[in-house]
């Protein structure tokens, strides 16, 4: 079998450790990993060289972490235990050898692989764009459970730490150098590995006296110290609302532990990672990770032979102002956009809309005043058309035929429109696919990409490549007429204008599900698309022709059209928000049901990821259909019963849910 590490000690005495795990494209740590590192720990041990690179082989990723696929195995607390005390053991005896270790890190480095670099005295990076470094634990429901607890806050400093656990968020090389975690940046265009080497041998030389960024530790005074903690605290229950349990346990450990002797520390680290991984949470979360990395590979694929960066004019037609906040990140990923509308009054609604976007942006310091120059070049809003011919992606909203011919007429014939609107694909449109961006949500991953028939994937190639390179996880679907995520989101409202029209008020609704962990509520959601186009959206709809959208568009129409007078903001009673949460989420669960009946979802997955990366659902629930195996079908199906009295045949159980019930079946087994 062939070796996940390659060690080589040169003419002075230097080893250099290269991490290169086989038939993988990132390194990463597994039970097979840390037994290879084990037996390199031995040999370095027996050979004492004066001192030790540890380097990746793999193009643009230092260290991806742990296998996250291990973690679905874990279902006990001994098990988990186990699994942290694995690594915990292996990079601690890393940090106990006698000679000068360096981590050098040149691209992405996180979880794991910051924990093994913590366990070296030293950490070099380079100044490269890939190179970004972070403990994301948090993200999938655990905490760093390898040392980063224990030794993060000794390298940076107890605040600079809490950011880094409890955010999950990846710092860039010189963010990294700012706070600490690094000693020196290295230049990525030379040669990283002759760098490395001479600050191998400036250790050597210098030993324990290479300069190291100096700390003042005023945590070390104990009501400073409580008062961060504290602060910590207050940040994560405002953030998380309590449903995410991780971030306060590693808070929690990280106190308890404080001036602890590091093994007993590591200890409690280990129990408290066993308490997090088997809870439904991390679950939840650890799939829709693994779910993720599947739609990636998906893509990637379809994108084979695909010279992948090379998408960089993009056009849109006719949209409005809710794409203003997608066009900073094309533009700051390197491309141009133009965006053409003959109606004027439109055309300026979305310049102005776009300005606040960068202004914005600025006012955060997250564009420099060179970028946000540059960008303003890099964009344009027309009233005419224009030489569409040197497009690479043609994005179109409502048109007429008129117009949608010229279109057609003046583009490649490499490149078919793509429309981002319903009616996302006609039969005369001649479309190989159509993209619902889900404007409505609040910072959406997932974008659904629906095929056509008369697909040819040369045409949709440049899209695919755009949403991987602007992090939107495409979900494929064949949904022609409104698309999959549309009816979802449409199923939602239409719900809620249905209670609002019956007995509650409109912040009741949003409040009763943004208290269950909605990012949104959907009145919100609807605001945020504007009420226009969810009127436009409606005249598509004919749940009369639909038996596939069981939808009152009478009752969002008198929702929407009534802008100005609103019942009382009454605050939602716990029995009020329990009752409009059953409402909408049986609901769901029953019409997604439905819809992989009649195969407009294909697979319970892509209808849970765009339930929680394009509407908000809780990421900790898993996905809509995820929470129906939660509640139990057979408890499923008497609710729905009961509402089905109550409320309607809207809420008549589907098919597919009782055949589920006669069979014991699970949306996931």
């Amino acid at each position: 079998m062939q070796s996940a590490f390659q060690l080589h000690i040169d003419d002075q005495n230097i080893a250099l450790l290269y991490f290169d795990l086989p038939d993988e494209k990132v390194n990463l740590f597994n039970e097979r990993v840390f037994d290879e590192l084990d037996e390199i720990l031995d040999r370095l041990e027996k050979a004492q060289p004066a001192a030790l690179l540890i380097l990746s082989k793999k193009e643009g990723i230092y260290i991806a972490g742990a296998d996250v696929n291990a973690f679905q195995k874990i279902d006990t607390l001994e098990m988990g235990w186990q699994a942290a005390r694995r690594g915990q053991l292996v990079f601690h005896r890393l940090s106990k050898l006698p000679f000068a270790t360096i981590a050098v890190i040149h691209g992405a480095c996180m979880g794991g692989g910051t924990e093994m670099s913590l366990a070296c005295d030293y950490r070099l990076a380079t100044d490269h764009p890939k190179t970004r470094i972070g403990l994301p634990e948090v993200r999938l429901g655990i905490l760093p459970g390898w040392g980063g607890t224990q030794r993060l806050p000794a390298v940076t400093g107890l605040s600079a730490a809490l950011s880094v656990i409890l955010t999950g968020k990846a710092v860039s090389a010189k963010k990294a150098r700012a706070i600490g975690l690094v000693e020196r940046l290295l230049d990525p265009h030379k040669a990283v590995e002759e760098q490395a080497l001479s600050f191998a041998r400036e250790a050597i030389q210098k030993g324990s006296k290479i300069k190291k960024r100096k700390i003042f530790r005023v945590e070390r005074i104990g009501f400073i110290r409580r008062l961060i903690f504290s602060q910590a605290r207050k940040r994560v229950l405002k953030q998380t609302q309590g449903f995410y349990p991780a971030p306060l346990k590693a808070i929690e450990v990280i106190e308890k532990t404080w001036n602890m002797p590091i093994e007993q520390g590591l200890e409690v680290e280990a129990r408290a990672l066993a308490e997090l991984i088997i809870t439904p949470q991390s679950k939840n979360l650890v799939r829709l990770f693994i779910w993720s990395e599947e739609l990636k590979k998906e893509a990637r694929n379809m994108l084979s032979g695909y010279q992948a960066g090379q998408t960089q004019r993009i056009f849109f037609f006719n949209v409005d102002s809710t794409f203003s906040a997608l066009f900073p990140v094309l533009l700051r990923k390197g491309m141009k956009v133009a965006v053409i509308d003959f109606d004027k009054e439109r055309l300026s609604a979305v310049r102005q809309s776009f300005l606040r976007q960068l202004k914005r942006q600025r006012q955060k310091k997250k564009i420099t005043a060179v970028e946000f120059d540059r960008l303003l070049q890099d964009i344009s809003f027309l009233d005419t058309l224009p030489a569409i011919e040197q497009s690479d992606l043609l994005f179109t909203g409502p048109c007429n035929e008129s117009l949608w011919r010229q279109i057609q007429q003046k583009a490649p014939e490499t490149v078919r429109p793509i429309p981002v609107a319903p009616p996302f694909i006609s039969k005369s449109s001649n479309c190989a696919a159509a993209l619902n961006f889900c404007t409505w949500q609040k910072n959406p991953f997932a974008a659904e990409v629906i095929l056509s028939d008369n697909e040819a994937q040369e045409s949709f190639r440049p899209l695919l490549d755009l949403l991987l390179r602007i992090n939107r996880l495409p979900v494929m679907t064949r949904d022609y007429s409104i698309g999959l995520a549309t009816r979802l989101f449409l199923t939602l409202v239409g719900e809620a204008a249905r209670m609002f029209n019956e007995e509650y008020a409109e912040k009741q609704i949003d409040e009763a599900l943004t208290r269950f962990g909605w990012t949104q509520g959907p009145f919100e959601m609807a605001r945020k698309m504007g009420l226009k186009n969810l009127r436009l959206w409606l005249q598509q709809v004919d749940p009369q022709k639909d038996d596939t959208l069981r939808l009152d568009v009478k009752a969002v129409l008198e929702w929407s059209g009534n802008t100005r007078f609103r019942r009382g903001a009454v605050k939602a009673t716990e029995a009020d928000a329990q009752n409009i949460q059953n409402r909408v989420h049986l609901l769901l669960i029953n019409r997604a049901a439905f819809l992989l009946e009649k195969g407009l979802a294909q697979r319970a997955r892509d209808v849970d990821f765009l339930m929680v990366g394009a509407l908000g659902f809780p990421p900790f629930a898993g996905g809509i259909l995820k929470y129906g195996d939660h509640i139990g079908i057979n408890a499923v199906i008497n609710q729905l019963k009961q509402l089905s009295q109550r409320l309607g045949e809207r809420f008549e159980t589907s098919a597919l849910l009782k055949q589920m019930s006669r069979e014991r079946q699970l949306f996931y087994p």
